[in-house]
């Protein structure tokens, strides 16, 4: 009885130390007259998200490009004050998530984008450049979600269509991550494999589309700044 008394309080102590950040998702809207005005009938659609850390709705509109071959679509995205930010030209692809949250110590939200196909997706973080309109890969990662069970944790696979919210703490200066770079999770689909020695897990709130438990093939769990997660996954050389 001593050791489930003592194993609740600490998981409720690591619980308290945590925070769940919500995940920003664009969302259909109605266009507004100042970008139809501009594109005229090529709209397909429009979405809004503050992608630009203000605290105001921007939008972001899928474009058709009128060419023969890719990019055959292109997203114009626009400030709350109709300022064209960038354009980001689209592949054709099965899926093609993306996910706005502040995880560093600026007020510009970071993305998470999860693209690919049913034989494979790709999972990582980018930084954005709100001068330039350029984004950064910062890193790949695996997506596990985190379910709570009595007395500890489960942790399955992270679909992108189940995450809700990254699971962080709050910190002077900035935000760490609960993440692994100890886990034996190994990805064998048709992936892109980038220069890192390992995918580090992120972990979420969520709801998972599968019931296997990673739980056996996960080590120790520690709130990492992003920092902190690029210099464990580095490639020495």
């Amino acid at each position: 009885m001593r050791f489930y008394t003592l194993l609740f309080l600490t998981v409720v102590s690591f619980i308290g130390m945590q925070a769940q950040v919500s995940l920003s998702v664009p969302l259909e809207v109605e266009t507004p007259e100042q970008i139809k005005s501009l594109h005229q009938n090529n709209i397909i659609g429009t979405y809004s998200v503050d992608f630009d850390g203000d605290k105001i709705q921007d939008y972001i509109s899928i474009i058709e490009t009128g060419l023969d071959n890719e990019p055959l679509t292109r997203e114009y995205w626009y400030t709350s004050g109709f300022k064209l930010y960038r354009t980001v030209d689209l592949i054709v692809m099965d899926y093609d998530f993306k996910f706005f949250v502040n995880i560093d110590g600026d007020s510009i939200p970071e993305i998470i984008r999860a693209q690919g196909y049913p034989e494979g997706i790709d999972y990582y973080f980018t930084k954005q450049n709100i001068l330039t309109g350029e984004e950064e890969v910062l890193f790949y990662f695996n997506p596990i979600i985190r379910k709570a069970n009595d007395y500890d944790y489960r942790y399955f696979w992270g679909h992108p269509w189940g995450l809700k919210s990254i699971l962080v703490q709050q910190v002077e200066g900035g935000v760490r991550l609960l993440s692994s770079v100890q886990h034996e999770i190994i990805r064998d689909s048709e992936i892109h494999y980038p220069a890192q020695s390992c995918f580090p897990l992120i972990f979420f709130e969520g709801t998972p589309k599968s019931e296997y438990d990673y739980s056996e093939k996960i080590g120790d769990i520690e709130l990492m700044t992003v920092d902190e997660i690029i210099l464990g996954i580095r490639l020495t050389k």
